[in-house]
């Protein structure tokens, strides 16, 4: 993968955009390679990507239902003003920073591949400096080397670096090529590379290089991601075909160390180190993003490793009280979304102010008030409210996609389960009376026997006009649930519909695309969703299109005004002669060719997800079914 100095933020980005990229493609080469190479990475490569194999890209990619998508006439129609002069925004990205398409750049690498980002020390975090290593395979390829990087001298010199040669240096009994700033001995080095045992290594200067032959050559190397790339696998039941992995361990260390500094010799009754043990960080150790694609599915998973039985209040948060997970009947087949989830808030709420006693005194006197209003209201917030409710909490979503105006019409419903439904309402109504019936914020009215209490439209902006997103807020206490709605009360009126007629038509859980989703979902879950990745995705691109027509031109006001100092010479856009600059439309869509939404169902089917507690980690897995062939 292209290194380079000097350039971290296009460095960084355009090595996660290939790594994303790379993602889409299915694994048939390279087994074992990943978790064999991380080991020699350097220890304080705190961000790793691992690509299990990289030359199913195109083929998969073109495959996929998001790249059949965006080559359906209609889309390109719709994305016409993304195209610059007939070429992709990631190309032009590629081209300004390497001399290569996307396309291009990633035709060199003919199997497996893994790169490491560097940081050791606070003061990395802000430097302007991105160093990182890269060990990949070639084989066949040997002869793109020197083109490739011909043209990414070509691209240097006409970006930061326009006195960059090329040059080359023993290391270790190892012919090592290099792009230096300039022809002298001690010119900085941009980027470095060297074939070792027929594997393309690649750093960003002479210290790593020089590191990374010597791992190499040696067969050695104790990265502790290696590890946690053999407990992925396991954990997935295969390797995925890209792994980004972040080692938190030391990354907080460096961020401890970085706020202590801060903190000086400053007083304060809240310490940095007890932030982090109020946090829990501690027992937090490494995450990783792994994604795959084959025939049957697209796969996402996210891994969070941490201590066994952890206590702290984000493992609290995500990890379920059990896997008994109802799907709940009321739910509509014709929702976008729904998530289903066992969690307690009465043990949320208990680990919460574990968590704040540890920031010292002054949290404490949270917990004293707390205690005043609990005796005001006469009730116990934990045992009488938040006692009162199951631990089971689902929400449920709906968006407009014929909506005029800017925006789509949104509306959300969630709930929590009721354990002792008296009990919940009468310390409800002891604290709402407390706080002055909820400040007469609230108008009642009724629907299916239930009463509904929303905001009042003079409180959310008046009357909302068409096509402008609700900020209407509103809750209903059933026997079995108290029910929470964001937007307008359409969705909430129809699962009350359901729920006092039910069996009230199919459900979401009941349709044949839902059950095949879940089905591929391994057993175990305490939390579980269902989504519409077309209609997502349509909601998605259709906000950011009209979005885009809410923002004024504002580049094109700027070039008529007088431009100030360039902080280099030359620098100022040429826009007189009408040349499409930087300072150009940076329009994505044409408003006027939305494609209908066929179009998304063509492509993107139903996607299922679900949380598992594991013994050492907590697993998030997203699974996207195909689309159904019309």
């Amino acid at each position: 993968m292209k290194a380079r100095r000097h350039f971290s933020l296009r460095t960084l980005g355009q090595s996660l955009l290939t790594g994303a990229f790379f993602a889409i493609s299915v694994a048939a080469q390279g087994a074992g390679k990943v978790e064999d190479w991380v080991k020699l990475l350097p220890e304080s490569a705190v961000v790793v990507i691992g690509i299990k194999d990289t030359p199913e890209f195109v083929k998969d990619w073109d495959g996929s239902g998001a790249g059949r998508f965006m080559e359906d006439e209609a889309v390109k129609r719709w994305m016409a003003p993304m195209y610059k002069n007939g070429e992709a925004p990631w190309d032009k990205f590629f081209k300004e920073g390497t001399g290569e398409s996307l396309r291009e750049s990633s035709a060199l690498y003919s199997g497996a591949a893994v790169a490491g980002f560097i940081l050791e020390s606070p003061e990395d975090f802000e430097s302007d400096d991105t160093r990182l290593v890269a060990i990949s395979d070639i084989a066949g390829n040997e002869n793109k080397l020197a083109e490739s990087r011909a043209k990414q001298i070509e691209a240097y010199k006409k970006d930061e670096y326009p006195d960059a040669v090329l040059k080359s240096k023993e290391i270790d009994g190892v012919q090592v090529s290099y792009i230096s700033d300039g022809d002298d001995e001690d010119a900085w080095w941009i980027e470095a590379w060297a074939v070792v045992n027929g594997l393309l290594l690649e750093a960003s200067d002479e210290e790593l290089i020089t590191d990374l032959i010597a791992r190499v050559k040696a067969a050695q190397g104790e990265h502790p991601a290696a590890a946690h790339f053999a407990r992925l696998a396991e954990i997935r039941g295969s390797e995925a075909d890209i792994t980004i992995y972040g080692h938190l361990d030391p990354l907080f260390a460096m961020a401890k160390e970085r706020f202590e500094e801060e903190a000086g010799d400053q007083p304060s009754p809240i310490t940095p180190q007890g932030v982090f043990d109020a946090l829990g960080v501690g027992e937090l150790h490494a995450v990783a993003a792994c994604i795959e694609l084959n025939d049957q599915h697209a796969r996402g998973d996210v891994v969070l490793f941490h201590d066994e039985k952890p206590q702290g209040i984000i493992p609290a948060l995500i990890r379920g009280t059990g896997t008994d997970v109802p799907q709940p009947a009321f739910i509509p087949a014709d929702v976008d979304a729904a998530t289903v989830n066992r969690a307690s808030l009465g043990n949320i709420y208990d680990t919460l102010f574990k968590s704040l006693a540890k920031l010292g005194p002054m949290a404490m006197m949270l917990t004293g008030q707390l205690e005043g209003l609990e005796k005001q209201a006469g009730i116990n917030i934990r045992n009488d409210l938040l006692g009162s409710l199951d631990d089971v909490y689902l929400e449920m979503s709906k968006v407009s996609p014929s909506a005029e105006g800017p925006l789509p019409e949104q509306n959300q419903v969630s709930a929590f389960k009721l354990k002792n439904r008296d009990r919940f309402q009468s310390s409800f109504d002891a604290l709402w009376k407390l706080i002055g019936n909820g400040f007469g914020v609230f108008e009642e009215t009724e629907y299916e026997g239930h009463k509904i209490f929303m905001m009042k439209p003079s409180l959310t902006g008046g009357q909302k006009t068409v096509g402008t997103p609700s900020l209407n807020f509103g809750y209903v206490i059933t026997d079995e649930y108290v029910f929470m709605v964001q937007g307008t009360p359409d969705l909430l009126h129809k699962v009350l519909g359901r729920l006092k007629n039910s069996p009230a038509g199919t459900s979401l859980w009941e349709q044949p695309q839902s059950q095949a989703a879940l089905a591929a979902l391994p057993k175990g879950f305490t939390a579980m969703g269902l989504s519409s990745g077309s209609a997502i995705l349509r909601t998605l691109l259709t906000t950011m299109s009209r979005a885009q027509s809410m923002v004024p031109n504002v580049k094109a006001e700027e070039k008529s005004a007088k431009k100030g100092p360039k902080s280099k010479p030359g620098a100022a856009a040429e826009v007189d002669e009408g040349e499409v600059t930087e300072d150009g439309d940076e329009s994505i869509f044409d408003p006027n060719a939305a494609p209908p939404d066929e179009i998304f169902e063509r492509y993107f089917g139903v996607g299922a997800s679900a949380v598992y507690p594991l013994t050492d980690a907590t697993q998030f897995i997203y699974i996207s079914q195909p689309a159904e062939k019309k």
